[in-house]
């Protein structure tokens, strides 16, 4: 029986490869991203789902808010919660980088989305995740 450790190993970096085999490899980053969280209780695979705290997807839990009056602590919490979610983004964006071997992909990346794991994701779905076609 093949563990999960072997088979993450076993994934060779991303090669600008369109369609099924982007979607294998998407696969297999989100499931290493998944393998840790943080004080928030996010992890990265969160961040590039846009699911994690503060993020824009459905469901996503809010920022905490420090308004007027608050305690130092509830302040220092939502600082904390930001600050967490500014690490996922860097995180994020380190881990993709790392498990990408396409120079050219690598240089559009950091041009356009310096340190943004789920604006790099995006940016990665919308070019290489392509319809299936049948074959004739």
């Amino acid at each position: 029986m093949t563990s999960t450790a072997d088979n993450q190993q076993a994934q060779p970096a991303f090669n600008g490869e369109q369609g099924e085999p982007y979607r294998a490899w998407r696969r297999y980053l989100l499931s290493l991203a998944s393998q840790e969280t943080d004080k928030s209780g996010c992890s990265l695979a969160d961040h590039l789902l846009d699911t994690d705290m503060g993020g824009g997807a459905a469901g996503a839990p809010a920022l905490p808010v420090a308004g007027a009056g608050a305690t130092v602590a509830v302040a220092s919490d939502a600082r904390d919660m930001a600050r967490l979610r500014n690490a996922r983004a860097k995180n994020s964006y380190g881990l993709i980088m790392e498990k990408i071997a396409c120079p050219d992909i690598k240089a559009i990346l950091f041009t356009n989305h310096f340190q943004q794991g789920r604006a790099s994701m995006d940016y990665l779905d919308t070019m290489y995740d392509t319809a299936c076609h049948r074959a004739h």
